[in-house]
């Protein structure tokens, strides 16, 4: 990584004074002086390339639109769009507009729908041609299908699914509306990208994605406040969201005279914020004064019985990093639905790039994470906004193509372990989590049945329901003592219970030698999961006493069904 201004960023403050470069500067000529750069520097035989400049662009311009815009609540700078509009001109060669429209023009129609909803957006259930109960609809497919005229229910969505308009294994019948047609074979081919415009494409948003993981998923690096890259002029201190404390707890925490002392209609928009976003800023400014703050945060005792809140320092130029990226991940989610072509290189950048290689001249050794596996591994580290963001990214590459979806959907199975334990060791809502996305994965007939056969999926799943349920295994009677689960626990494990249902719904047909076989591997932890159940929270009978309510059945009752 950088601590030192890169040549192009000297370049660029000797051709564009800093406060110019914050007023007037366009997107088109940040661009033009980031080609200009390249091309001299490849004249003078020095290997520079386009995704070079990218990093150093991304990495010395975002601090510098942030500087004075006071934008810590998640809103844009005015710069913000200027430096996206330079990303479109690098990657269209000067015509965004024109290299959109032509992408769009050629690409391959869109079958499946696959908008992601966001939360609290209408969707709509058909009860006599859906599938299963997942299957759902927009507003605006639901509006131009026969599934109106149909029984059908209507409920606010939670933020983590997608419309299934399009997608015929979802439906019995009607599976298209009048925008989204069924395909021949040669209009889902995809149409293959120039050349010149490929490679560029792959330079620019692998680099992109690249930082948008990178800034995002910092704090998962054994919590350092600040990279190499990042200034220490300035730090931020934040207050994270959790589902333990409640609105009264954090209001009263904020007013404390020893934090913000806030006014109560304050610290009450303020809670808003930490409760919609995921975290609020408290403070900006010295190390020592950030330290101070957190310190005085964490000394406030809101309730002895809860843990603490999560308070974190982080370096200021880190903070608006991660800022940026999640516009930079909502202008890429935009750019990926307006092209198939650019969605597929998207979708093999997350899939295949590694973590940390910033160019093409280096060469991961093999060792490194990929920027998929980086997310999945770790998504438990980063905030509401952030989550909602990557997830939305994440399905909006993959819910148009049953075919991609597999892909995806093998990286899952690979973490499943890790992923259900994140969800379990959190506090944040099912549709918080990339435990979440398991339902577009298993709820799919093609995409069950691949990784039931190739991945084992029967026999992971059950192992991850084993591992957990073992510490509540009394090691003297080999029985399960659910009781000792809280009911919070026993809320979350049942949405991994959930998933063994989802991929046993459609059970594939014929059943063959090899089908069996991995069958049997996952009924195997079913057998012992029941050999824990039988006998278990066993009762004595009362002969001194009248028992009026026994409250010890309910987990076990819950377990059972």
């Amino acid at each position: 990584m950088m601590t030192t201004p890169t040549p192009f960023y000297r370049a660029l403050r000797g051709r564009v004074p800093v406060k110019e470069l914050r007023v007037n500067t366009t997107g088109a000529e940040l661009a033009a002086l980031a080609t200009e750069f390249v091309n001299v520097e490849r004249d003078a035989g020095k290997q520079t390339s386009l995704e070079e400049v990218t990093w150093e662009m991304l990495l010395h311009y975002v601090p510098l639109i942030y500087a004075e815009s006071g934008c810590m609540h998640g809103e844009k700078p005015q710069h913000c769009e200027t430096l996206l509009n330079c990303i479109g001109h690098l990657l269209f060669d000067g015509n965004p507009e024109t290299g959109i429209a032509e992408l769009s023009a050629i690409s391959r129609p869109q079958q499946i729908c696959g908008r992601v909803f966001r939360n609290g957006e209408s969707t709509y259930l058909c009860l006599d041609c859906g599938v299963d109960l997942t299957c759902v609809l927009c507003a605006q497919c639901f509006n131009n299908s026969a599934h109106k005229t149909h029984r059908y229910r209507m409920a606010a969505s939670l933020g983590s699914g997608c419309c299934d308009c399009g997608d015929e294994e979802a439906w019995t019948q009607d599976a298209h509306c009048s925008r989204h047609k069924a395909l021949s074979d040669d209009e889902k081919k995809e149409v293959e990208l120039d050349p010149k415009l490929k490679a560029t494409a792959v330079a620019i948003l692998g680099q992109c994605l690249r930082y948008c993981v990178q800034t995002l998923t910092w704090q998962a690096e054994g919590y350092s406040e600040r990279p190499e890259w990042c200034s220490d002029r300035k730090f931020a201190v934040f207050l994270y969201n959790d589902e333990v404390h409640s609105f009264d707890e954090i209001i009263r925490l904020l007013t404390s005279k020893t934090t913000l002392g806030a006014t109560y209609d304050v610290a009450t928009k303020l809670t808003t914020v930490i409760d919609r976003d995921g975290r609020l800023p408290v403070l900006v400014g010295t190390k020592e004064k950030c330290d101070e703050m957190k310190s005085n945060l964490l000394a406030v005792r809101l309730d002895p019985l809860k843990h603490d809140v999560l308070v974190r320092t982080f370096a200021y130029d880190l903070v608006v990093h991660q800022l940026f990226a999640i516009s930079l991940l909502t202008w890429l989610q935009e750019l990926s639905l307006s092209c198939s072509s650019l969605q597929h290189v998207m979708r093999t950048i997350l899939i295949n790039k590694p973590l940390y290689a910033r160019h093409e001249l280096e060469e991961p050794d093999g060792s490194e994470p990929l920027l998929l596996d980086q997310v999945w591994s770790i998504g438990n580290v980063l905030w509401k906004v952030s989550r909602c963001e990557f997830q939305s990214f994440i399905m909006s590459l993959m819910t148009t193509d049953t075919s991609q979806k597999i892909g995806f959907a093998e990286k899952f199975m690979d973490y499943y372990d890790r992923i259900q334990s994140q969800f379990l060791a959190d506090d944040h809502e099912h549709n918080m989590s990339m435990a979440s996305l398991s339902v577009q994965f298993f709820t799919v007939p093609t995409v069950a049945y691949t990784l039931l056969e190739e991945h084992d999926a029967f026999y992971t799943v059950t192992s991850a329901v084993v591992q957990h349920l073992r510490l509540a295994v009394d090691k003297t009677t080999d029985w399960l003592h659910v009781s000792t689960i809280t009911e919070f626990d026993m809320s979350r494990f049942s949405y991994v219970i959930e998933d063994i249902r989802y991929l046993l719904a459609h059970p594939p047909l014929p059943w063959t030698d090899e089908r069996r076989e991995w069958f049997m591997r996952g009924f195997k932890n079913i057998v012992h999961i029941f050999s824990w159940i039988e006998g278990m929270e066993g009762f004595k009978r009362k002969f001194n006493e009248h028992v009026e309510y026994e409250y010890e059945w309910d987990e076990g009752f819950q377990l059972v069904l």
